[in-house]
């Protein structure tokens, strides 16, 4: 009787762990503009204000693409791990890791955003991890 009820749940099982694995992201870049996402919206944001969270992970994927596209580059032309570090320390020489160049959008106007020094390094370091995925080759 157990192994029979055990088969009459098992469709729901697979159906459920199918639906929740969907929910998964799928690649580096994925990953790591979820988790941008996440930590910017636990720095706390204007109550009168919504986020919306799919177009905010959107955004941050078109945001870190660049970078993964880089270090699959410099791992095609053979950089060494050495000049992979060199790269990713440059980043934090460039305008948009910087506090004065953090804005958020709303209704088609660009503010000012609240914690601009913490959002600029979650976004380096955003940007320094999916580079290294990218050049190690992780998916």
């Amino acid at each position: 009787m157990g192994a029979e009820m055990l088969i009459k749940s098992l469709p729901p099982l697979v159906f459920i762990t199918l639906l929740l694995s969907g929910c998964v992201s799928d690649n580096s870049i994925s990953r790591h503009a979820t988790d941008l996402i996440a930590q910017y919206r636990a720095l706390g944001t204007d109550p009168e204000m919504s986020v919306n969270t799919a177009d905010s992970i959107k955004g941050a994927r078109q945001f870190l693409q660049p970078f993964y596209d880089l270090g699959k580059v410099d791992r095609d032309r053979g950089f060494s791990r050495a000049e992979a570090q060199r790269r990713v320390e440059s980043f934090e020489g460039l305008p948009m890791f910087k506090a004065a160049a953090q804005h958020e959008s709303f209704n088609n106007q660009s503010y000012s955003t609240e914690y601009p020094e913490q959002k600029a390094a979650l976004a380096l370091s955003a940007a320094t991890e999916t580079y290294m995925d990218g050049y190690n080759g992780k998916p």
